[in-house]
C-alpha cells in the first residue's frame, strides 16, 4: 500500500510516518511543514497551541503523534540550554538538527502526562540552528502550551 501523507500512520509499513517517508517528500503538506517555523528567543516563553497544527512528523518517544508546532532556535553562543514545555495536555517535544529528517533527532522528551512539565537539556553550537517540535502524544492530546529555552 502506498504512503498516505496526511494520516499519521506508516501505511507502507516502513516505520516512516507521513512526511518522514521518502514517498511524501514532494507532497504539498510536507514541504510546508518546515517552511515557516516560529523563532524562539533565549529566555522568552513562546505560547502556542498544537490544535490545528500540522500532522506530518513524529518523535521517537511518541506512539502516534497528533498535531505539532515547529520552532527554530538560533544559538549565538555554544552552551547547554534547557528546554521546558508547559502544557495541561499530554504533549512532548523533540529536537532535531534538520526539520524533516527523523535521523537527525537529538532527543525526544515525552515522559509525563499533561499538567507535568517536560524538561530536557541540549548542547547547542553558536550559529547552528536546532529545530524543536512540540507534538501531541497522540491524536486528541493537542492543546495550548508554553515553550521556553534557557
Amino acid at each position: 500500500m502506498p504512503e498516505n501523507c496526511t494520516n499519521g500512520v506508516s501505511d507502507d509499513n516502513d516505520a516512516a510516518v507521513d512526511c518522514e517517508d521518502g514517498e511524501c517528500a514532494a507532497a504539498a503538506n510536507c514541504t510546508s511543514i518546515c517552511a515557516n517555523p516560529t523563532t524562539l528567543t533565549l529566555g522568552v516563553p513562546a505560547n502556542g497551541n498544537a490544535t490545528g497544527g500540522t500532522n506530518g512528523t513524529l518523535g521517537s518517544c511518541q506512539v502516534s503523534g497528533g498535531h505539532e508546532r515547529i520552532f527554530v532556535f538560533n544559538p549565538t553562543t555554544t552552551a547547554t540550554r534547557t528546554v521546558t514545555l508547559v502544557s495541561a495536555t499530554d504533549q512532548g517535544f523533540y529536537v532535531r538538527s534538520t526539520c524533516n529528517d527523523p535521523g537527525s533527532e537529538l532527543f525526544c522528551q515525552d515522559a509525563n502526562l499533561g499538567g507535568t512539565n517536560e524538561v530536557h537539556t541540549v548542547a547547542v553550537t553558536a550559529g547552528t540552528p536546532i529545530i524543536i517540535v512540540v507534538d501531541a502524544f497522540q491524536p486528541g492530546d493537542e492543546g495550548a502550551f508554553t515553550l521556553t529555552i534557557n
